[in-house]
């Protein structure tokens, strides 16, 4: 299990790779299914359409002043 390098709540780091200029994080979501649509609330014939990889970039500007 790979420590939480991201400091995010609610996911879960499956893989890293790092590599000159950047790390990669392969996450997935702890957070349980929702049991009704977030939008309009409907609860019967919930569907959920699969997983989608999604790319995000957190960048960092250093503030330190020498």
């Amino acid at each position: 299990m790979l420590t939480n390098m991201i400091n995010l709540p609610n996911l879960k780091i499956l893989d890293m790779k790092e590599s000159e200029y950047d790390y990669r994080f392969l996450v997935e979501s702890t957070t349980p299914s929702p049991s009704h649509c977030p939008k309009c609330g409907a609860i019967p014939n919930l569907y959920k359409h699969g997983k989608k990889e999604q790319l995000f970039f957190l960048i960092y500007r250093c503030t330190l002043n020498v």
